[in-house]
């Protein structure tokens, strides 16, 4: 809460590495779109075989378009490490998730 106020009476955010996916939430819910770009750049940055699946769950639920893009691509690179992850579960448990990382994965052959 404390960075998302900062952020709407300065325009800036301190430790956005590790506050990206909560202020998404609220960049998303309140439609603060500058906040909304700056979170998914740091998301997609960051992105790791752990991260990949709750990143693209992040995304999807907040509508973060690119965002998702850069993580199935990414997931589509590195899917037998990702699908390992304890994170993986989220997309399993997702049927439209799971169905469009299959769709990624089938254009990938």
């Amino acid at each position: 809460m404390e960075e998302k106020l900062r952020y709407i009476y300065t325009g800036n955010v301190e430790n956005l590495d590790e506050l990206a996916d909560d202020l998404l939430e609220a960049a998303d819910k309140y439609d603060l779109g500058d906040l909304k770009v700056m979170c998914e750049n740091a998301l997609s940055n960051n992105l790791s075989v752990d991260s990949a699946a709750k990143t693209l769950a992040l995304a999807d639920l907040h509508h973060a378009k690119e965002l998702k893009s850069i993580t199935m691509n990414y997931i589509v690179t590195n899917a037998s490490d990702v699908m390992s992850t304890e994170g993986w579960k989220i997309v399993v448990a997702s049927n439209e998730l799971l169905n469009e990382v299959c769709r990624a994965l089938s254009r990938k052959c």
